[in-house]
């Protein structure tokens, strides 16, 4: 499968063409069958335990995971976590806005740690302050490997910093397509596949966005700044991952 971009051509992940199937298998299922995780990796040819694996590496990292079958239910489950009259923060995450919690949050009268990006070019802004002090911060993650490592490439690095330290809980929203074997699949997966993309459509001038190849840059608006790999969680019940099917 390829992704054909301005001057170049970029190869895709397989989960891509996976992830799209799973959609559209769970919306033409609607009304007549329940779709589980074994239905559905019966429809995509996967091995059937693959998710519940996936749940039991996080367990073993004192992670917390929940299986979600459609962005319905899974945000309808991040606010059922959520509670009341708490503090939230975000990192800029596609995957959470996308779930439209944050204007429900509001809407409830939950306290809006909003950290915009004027801000983040002065350190000891206090509204990160207020962001990374929250009751619970919400964010995507990168990828996630089958063992329940989670993968982050930052490049301001308020988003890794609250989900390493801070904020009294972290809520990671990901879905089936961040799903890679090992650590260096993942790392590859962002910086060939994710990168790019972002950094073109933010008109960042790296080596990605202009070519679309990762060239280990030092330039200044490199997104890879800081790449955090989280193998385990030291607090009970601190994290938790919110993974979409």
């Amino acid at each position: 499968i390829f992704f054909l971009r301005k001057d170049f051509i970029m190869q895709i992940s397989m989960k891509c063409s996976v992830a799209v199937h799973c959609l559209i298998f769970i919306h033409e299922a609607k009304g007549i069958a329940k779709v589980t995780s074994n239905l559905l990796a019966q429809s995509t040819g996967c091995n059937p335990v693959i998710i519940r694996n996936v749940i039991s590496g996080l367990k073993k990292r004192n992670i917390e995971g929940i299986y979600c079958q459609d962005k319905k239910d899974a945000a309808k489950m991040i606010l059922s976590l959520i509670e009341p009259g708490s503090s939230i923060g975000w990192g800029g995450s596609a995957s959470v806005r996308e779930l439209g919690v944050l204007d429900e949050l509001k809407k409830a009268g939950h306290e809006m740690r909003d950290y915009p990006m004027k801000d983040k070019e002065v350190m000891g802004n206090p509204s990160y302050l207020g962001s990374c002090s929250s009751d619970y911060f919400l964010m995507g993650t990168n990828a996630i490997t089958v063992k329940g490592e989670l993968i982050n490439i930052d490049g301001a690095g308020n988003r890794v910093a609250c989900l390493i330290h801070g904020p009294k809980h972290v809520i990671v929203v990901a879905g089936m397509n961040k799903l890679v074997r090992n650590l260096e699949d993942g790392i590859d997966r962002i910086q060939t596949q994710v990168c790019p993309i972002i950094a073109d459509a933010t008109g960042r001038k790296t080596p990605c966005g202009v070519k679309g190849v990762c060239m280990d840059c030092q330039s200044p608006d490199c997104m890879c700044c800081s790449i955090v790999v989280t193998r385990r969680s030291r607090y009970d019940g601190r994290i938790k991952v919110v993974i979409v099917g």
